[in-house]
């Protein structure tokens, strides 16, 4: 590999270490490795990973506490929240990511399976045509399917 397309690497995998919150990301430990063995250094991609994190997750957590305890409805407040999110900034990149692993992540089914869930992924799928992640997403059968077929 040549020194130019040595440099380009070590920049694309520090972008992934610079994206927000990417240190929660479930195969970030491998693109740390492929970081360092690029030529990067242990301190460089702890700064990277330091500087990127904003915590939503957590931040969310506590939101819902605060809703809960004003006695608001936190999970469908949340999940209305997580929908507009995923409409606007879905990359059928990271979804094929998700394929990719060797065991699916249990939360995947779950939202294939949910009737609340289809109007966001009949969306994505309108916006994303040609996403297969999406598409097996959208193939999942719901509880109310499986009545109807059995």
């Amino acid at each position: 590999m040549d020194e130019k397309s040595e440099d380009t690497n070590l920049t694309r995998l520090a972008d992934r270490l610079k994206r927000t919150d990417s240190i929660m990301e479930p195969k970030i430990l491998n693109s740390v490795k492929r970081f360092i063995l690029a030529g990067g250094t242990p301190k460089l991609a702890l700064s990277h990973l330091s500087n990127s994190y904003r915590g939503r997750a957590a931040m969310v957590n506590l939101v819902a506490k605060w809703m809960e305890a004003f006695g608001m409805d936190a999970e469908s407040i949340i999940e209305d929240v997580m929908k507009d999110e995923l409409t606007s900034s879905f990359d059928p990149r990271k979804g094929m990511d998700l394929l990719e692993q060797k065991k699916m992540p249990q939360w995947v089914e779950e939202v294939g399976r949910q009737e609340r869930w289809k109007p966001t992924l009949s969306k994505l799928q309108k916006k994303h045509s040609d996403c297969i992640f999406l598409e097996l997403l959208g193939s999942v059968d719901t509880p109310a399917d499986s009545q109807q077929g059995g």
